[in-house]
């Protein structure tokens, strides 16, 4: 497969989190008697993004291990990659765009809140090439269209 967010080991702030790990949220510890973030049961899938914009809401820094610590392997019948994924998982990135919008996340700095709209608008478009390009070359990653997105705008 590959690999997002590979080098040092660093200190994100919830504004350039989503620009280092584009496409993965697995590996989140928190403080319990600080955050008590929940899943969010209603929504279908990308719930460790919902999970991370609740945690942002009390502190807005992390630390970033720039080595790979867990293996990404795609199966064709995953949430991520099964039949209609990219369409779930569109939808439910609308849904999280306006929550921003409407103040729903109540993120620790509120300037933030352009950055993660920023990346939702610039996954959005990558999630329509990445679904078309899926229909012609089944074994394409979502990553590959997500990162050409995040360079272009850098």
């Amino acid at each position: 497969m590959r690999t997002v967010g590979e080098g040092s080991n660093v200190i994100l702030t919830s504004r350039d989190y989503k620009f280092t790990n584009f496409s993965s949220d697995s590996m989140l510890v928190y403080d319990r008697r600080v955050a008590d973030p929940r899943f969010d049961p209603s929504l279908p899938c990308v719930t460790d993004v919902d999970f991370l914009l609740k945690l942002f809401a009390k502190c807005d820094r992390c630390f970033h291990f720039g080595k790979t610590l867990h293996f990404y392997v795609k199966r064709s019948i995953s949430v991520t990659n099964g039949p209609g994924a990219s369409q779930k998982i569109a939808l439910t990135k609308e849904v999280m765009l306006s929550r921003l919008s409407s103040g729903y996340y109540q993120l620790y700095d509120l300037d933030s809140i352009f950055c993660f709209e920023s990346f939702f608008s610039l996954s959005l478009k990558a999630e329509e090439s990445y679904s078309a390009a899926l229909k012609i070359n089944p074994n394409v990653l979502f990553e590959d269209y997500i990162e050409r997105e995040i360079l272009y705008l850098l």
